[in-house]
């Protein structure tokens, strides 16, 4: 079972203003992606749940600590509503002593075809 420190959420903006975002600068790139796997900003809670599953089910790749938290990278396959399964990578962060990991972001792991 999962203790509150292996949290992971995705804040509502983060999802909708920024990975779901067509217009914006440096996540465009991002929604093509993600809607592309059937996710939309209508229904954003879809692409929450499915990225904090895969930080709490993804292979972690790198983690570093420092003194201001922890920084967690990990990739994972992700399903989207579409049915479509992509590997990604996303990047969490932790403030120390915080309980529970924040998305920083996500993006498609290169070769993301799992």
């Amino acid at each position: 079972m999962a203790s509150a420190s292996d949290r992971f959420v995705v804040d509502k903006r983060k999802a909708v203003d920024y990975l779901l975002s067509e217009d914006h600068p440096e996540g465009k790139s991002k929604a093509a992606f993600f809607v592309s796997l059937g996710f939309s900003p209508q229904r954003w809670e879809e692409l929450c749940e499915s990225l904090a599953q895969a930080g709490l089910q993804g292979e972690t790749i790198e983690q570093e600590r420092n003194r201001f938290g922890e920084k967690l990278v990990r990739v994972s396959e992700v399903a989207g509503p579409s049915g479509a399964k992509r590997l990604v990578r996303t990047v969490w962060f932790r403030s120390i002593p915080a309980v529970g990991w924040r998305l920083v972001s996500a993006y498609p792991e290169k070769g993301g075809v799992p």
